[in-house]
């Protein structure tokens, strides 16, 4: 490699004569156009017009232009007031998207929003009824995935039944809260096939609904009616027992924000608005 060096040892010192400048400029330059020169040799090599080359372009509705990052998830609007492990979150997003399809198929059941319910609401406000949801929805995963009881749903209901007893030794064992918690643990024992704890949860549900007046004073909450009637009819259609909540004539909706499906349903050998004997 040659080696272009400045002279400045001139007459006129300081100054840099045209053939120094020149010798600076191309030493400086010196591969500064390699990359250039390439792409002008392959241009060279496939000439094509700019049309054609225009007619290369992939337009943008063809092709994935980018992703929507996805910020948050369903329950990132939530103050649960406790702090959420990750196997909480996956317990709640699969009551949510999994479990209640499964308990409310859709070709049984009227389109129902968990989030937008009253309950979803209750499942941050209620210990108890946090741990009877994420309980039973681990019953019913081990049970969707041939699991005979997966080992997650074992710290939540044994705290479920604790605050229940807490809760029906207090002011509020009639309260619709707890009738609801009765209704979850009812329904668990009918997945998991203990008929024996589900009628014994089922007498302390009617002596709860003979207190509070019967079902008619469940009318204006056709949530909680549909709850108690479910789990008279689970244990019913399981064991062949008579049935125990009725009412001569009950058209109501399912739930509220839904079209309303009237369903009548007459027993000419029962008394109204009491339980069956």
């Amino acid at each position: 490699m040659d080696l272009a060096f400045v002279n400045q040892t001139s007459r006129h010192r300081g100054a840099v004569d045209k053939h120094a400048r020149q010798a600076i400029r191309s030493h400086v330059m010196k591969g500064k156009n390699a990359k250039r020169s390439a792409l002008a040799t392959r241009l060279a090599k496939n000439p094509l017009s700019v049309a054609q080359r225009q007619t290369q372009i992939i337009k943008p509705e063809n092709m994935l232009v980018g992703l929507r990052r996805l910020v948050g998830d369903d329950l990132s609007t939530c103050a649960p007031g406790i702090r959420w492990t990750a196997h909480t979150r996956l317990l709640i997003h699969q009551f949510m998207h999994i479990i209640s399809d499964a308990m409310y198929p859709a070709s049984l059941c009227q389109p129902y929003e968990v989030l937008k319910g009253i309950w979803f609401q209750t499942l941050f406000t209620n210990e108890a009824y946090f741990h009877a949801v994420l309980g039973l929805t681990a019953t019913c995963v081990g049970i969707l995935t041939g699991s005979a009881e997966l080992p997650s749903s074992l710290p939540h209901i044994p705290r479920a039944y604790e605050l229940v007893n807490e809760m029906l030794r207090g002011e509020g064992a009639l309260e619709d809260t707890t009738i609801a918690l009765v209704c979850i643990l009812t329904i668990r024992e009918t997945m998991r096939g203990d008929f024996d704890a589900n009628k014994a949860h089922l007498d302390g549900l009617q002596t709860m609904v003979r207190l509070r007046g019967g079902l008619r004073s469940f009318e204006r909450n056709p949530e909680m009616l549909h709850k108690i009637c479910r789990c008279d009819v689970e244990l019913s259609l399981h064991t062949g027992a008579k049935t125990r909540f009725f009412f001569d004539e009950m058209p109501r909706m399912a739930f509220p924000q839904s079209p309303p499906i009237f369903i009548t349903i007459s027993y000419s050998t029962c008394t109204t608005g009491q339980e069956a004997e």
